[in-house]
């Protein structure tokens, strides 16, 4: 059979196909599935006949380096050659989506007598998490810094700090060679993240698996690695369930009129009044009327102690003293709380010994690595998730057609169904809804104040965030809030004292975004002029919110990375937010997870 003769080449490809078949089901590697399965089947049909068509030789690459590793294009000035940002975003964006199997944990527990991990399933997502990761830990460990870089030396060197044996590992010759450094990064961590969990090492500890291929880079993890895989993340963010936001509001409704001497406090006390002075009056309130603590109840007890706990409290506090009854000792208790809140701050990481890989591999609470995204980066950063413009091995592509097309893997009824980059290809990674087009970038800020642009937005400038911002908002409302958001930075944050959160020119997180919908005119009905602003619980609960993941959010997008915080989505991966006494708000780099995520949805209010 001649398969250079048109009328013979498919008998010869399908025959090609049934001897690499064969050899396929006889190895006792291969993906086992069966017919009109589940999902996990499919999954592993399609790996199945993946593994059929790369061992049949009949689809070759032709490309001028098959196989080769991802790499920046020439940049379009030389003598402005490409960011790290850029190479970071760039080469890690191609190399995970490159991978047919990509595991990102997420979370590990006990369960029906063994150890259960937790895999992010939306794939955009879990490439949007790596990407933050890999910025984090590079940034973090020398801040991009090339200048002092000896690859001779014994140290950690590199844009990702690589020992000699690391670099060998990697493929690096020279880990002062920028790309070479990053591609050599990519591939190590990856190796590790493309392997399922169950079958990763564990012999340090159980949670060993959820660090994967942060492992391979010592940098990453610093001597937390032993720890954390004995005893897993510590939890970072308070997530408060409705039981526990239930136990806060009765304790506080209960506690409310005998708390008279919290009337005086009228705003947050500072770290060394707090614990000493205030927490033992509370103590006595508690104890002399029999009201139980919500850090010692059953539905409140886990996480007690992280940020977003009291925050929660002094935000529930809040909106129960704009009700009346009691308001003055509620508004004090919301102060209290707030100091509570002040005092228990994240610590920023301590290179070599405190992880970098925050906050999922955190094992207790530190502050998030800011590595700044460049003007070269946002294009980058838009196309995460997306498999755009990135070589993809063939057997996959060819794995993804039949399944589209239906009956050429059966016996699944696949037809029509888009999988993989046919899913991602286009951009169209998760279905997040339209852009508005109507409201245009007039009014965007041309200046912002100074110190409100903060890791790295700065150099993207305050005109481009706002305008790409508005073009990628979701609805028109969300595009005249972003613009009201970005014109009003600087505004100093309000402690919870005598309703300054609603006064002209003071904010704190929650009011700040409420206003942005309201008094922007996005959204005049928000709530009643002279009253008290949503607070974050709010947004969770409100009938003219729709949840949605943190990879669907869009500008405009309202994102809680705990139950006591609130920030407004922008684009080119940043936020603008208000958050702690004696600042302002300002914009900074978006949170890479959360706990809550959601839209306002204007035909609803």
């Amino acid at each position: 059979m001649n398969p250079q003769n048109p009328c013979q080449s498919s008998y010869f490809v399908a025959f090609e196909l049934v001897k690499a078949a064969e050899r396929v089901h006889r190895d006792p590697k291969s993906p086992k599935w069966k017919a009109d399965g589940n999902e996990k089947d499919q999954e592993n049909a399609r790996k199945y006949w993946s593994k059929v068509i790369a061992t049949s030789g009949i689809f070759m690459e032709r490309t001028a380096s098959p196989g080769g590793a991802c790499a920046v294009p020439p940049p379009d000035d030389p003598e402005k050659p490409w960011s790290v940002s850029f190479k970071i975003i760039s080469i890690w964006r191609c190399e995970t989506n490159r991978l047919q199997n990509l595991y990102l944990v997420t979370g590990a527990k006990y369960q029906e007598g063994g150890f259960k991990y937790s895999v992010q399933e939306n794939r955009p997502a879990a490439v949007e998490t790596l990407v933050n990761e890999a910025m984090s830990v590079s940034y973090g460990a020398g801040k991009w810094k090339t200048d002092k870089c000896e690859n001779g030396k014994d140290s950690r060197q590199g844009i990702f700090p690589m020992t000699k044996e690391e670099a060998e590992e990697a493929g690096v010759e020279d880990r002062c060679d920028v790309d070479k450094n990053i591609a050599g990064a990519a591939k190590l961590v990856l190796s590790v993240e493309k392997v399922p969990p169950e079958e990763r090492p564990n012999g340090i500890g159980p949670f060993q698996p959820m660090i994967g291929g942060w492992q391979k880079l010592s940098i990453a993890m610093g001597t937390d690695l032993k720890l954390f895989s004995q005893i897993g993340p510590g939890q970072n963010n308070f997530e408060a369930s409705d039981k526990c936001l239930t136990v806060m509001r009765k304790f506080l409704t209960d506690i409310a009129p005998f708390a008279t001497e919290f009337a005086s406090l009228k705003k947050p006390p500072g770290d060394d009044k707090v614990y000493s002075e205030w927490k033992p009056k509370l103590d006595k309130v508690e104890e002399d009327h029999g009201i139980t603590d919500p850090g010692m109840d059953p539905a409140c007890m886990i996480g007690s102690w992280a940020p977003g706990f009291n925050n929660t409290l002094a935000q529930i506090a809040t909106d129960l003293a704009g009700s009346g009854a009691n308001g003055a000792n509620l508004s004090g208790l919301g102060n209290y709380y707030q100091g509570r809140e002040d005092a228990n701050k994240e610590t920023p990481p301590v290179v070599g010994e405190d992880t970098l890989v925050i906050p999922r591999l955190a094992l207790r609470p530190l502050k998030p690595v800011g590595a700044p995204v460049a003007p070269d980066a946002t294009e980058a950063w838009s196309r995460l998730g997306n498999t755009e413009g990135v070589l993809l091995p063939l057997e996959q592509i060819a794995v993804e057609y039949a399944w589209f097309f239906g009956g050429v893997i059966p016996p699944f009824n696949s037809a029509g169904k888009l999988i993989g980059s046919l899913a991602t290809g286009g951009g169209g990674a998760v279905d997040n809804g339209t852009v508005q087009v109507t409201v245009g970038p007039d009014g965007c800020p041309e200046n912002a104040p100074d110190n409100t642009l903060r890791e790295g937005a700065k150099e993207i400038g305050i005109r481009k965030l706002c305008v790409d911002s508005v073009a990628q908002a979701r609805t028109p409302q969300a595009a005249m809030a972003i613009k009201w958001a970005l014109t009003h930075l600087g505004w100093p944050y309000a402690p919870l004292d005598s309703g300054k959160r609603n006064d002209p020119g003071w904010a704190d997180c929650s009011s700040f975004v409420s206003r942005a919908y309201r008094d922007s005119g996005a959204i005049k009905n928000l709530y009643p002029q002279g009253t008290n602003a949503p607070v974050t619980t709010t947004f969770v609960g409100a009938r003219w919110t729709h949840k949605i993941t943190l990879s669907q959010a869009k500008p405009g997008d309202l994102v809680e990375p705990h139950s006591g915080h609130v920030a407004m989505q922008l684009a080119d991966g940043y936020k603008v937010h208000t958050n702690q006494t004696g600042d302002v708000s300002k914009v900074e780099r978006a949170y890479s997870s959360a706990y809550w995520v959601g839209w306002i949805d204007p035909s609803k209010v």
